[in-house]
């Protein structure tokens, strides 16, 4: 049995990950390089950052409350800093893992520098190991296909 051609044309077409791209299915652009997407995950990761330490070194009552627990809130934020550098830095991972390491336990210290903020050895390895989990998706490029 023949088939009709707008019978083929409807059957069985999905749509391809180029039509996602191009915004057919999503309103907005999203970055058609590795080099683009690899470009917003950096300026994303860094305005995380910026979040951060202005959540941290602003006093107690100043910050913004996401969640009841504080302690998930950090573990949070930090993981999400760190999957966002593993996305933007891929290669560089022992670098920033490093240097996360140590501006997250550098900004913990600089809590006693602010009235009203203390500064824990728990707290900061909560949030050393959230920026660690964040890290470890390092695997999830390739489930991502983005290499």
């Amino acid at each position: 049995m023949e088939r009709s051609p707008s019978h083929q044309a409807s059957v069985g077409v999905w749509p391809q990950p180029s039509n996602l791209v191009s915004g057919a299915v999503f309103p907005w652009r999203l970055p058609r390089s590795r080099e683009g997407f690899r470009t917003v995950a950096r300026a994303l990761a860094w305005l995380a950052v910026l979040a951060v330490v202005a959540a941290t070194l602003s006093p107690a009552t100043g910050r913004p409350h996401f969640l009841s627990d504080a302690t998930a809130e950090r573990v949070g934020a930090h993981f999400l800093i760190g999957f966002l550098f593993c996305l933007g830095y891929r290669r560089r991972w022992p670098t920033v893992l490093v240097l996360g390491l140590t501006a997250t336990a550098g900004l913990e210290a600089a809590q006693l520098l602010v009235d009203g903020r203390h500064a824990e050895v728990a707290d900061a390895l909560f949030k050393m190991s959230g920026f660690a989990g964040g890290l470890s998706f390092y695997s999830w490029q390739y489930v991502l296909n983005i290499k």
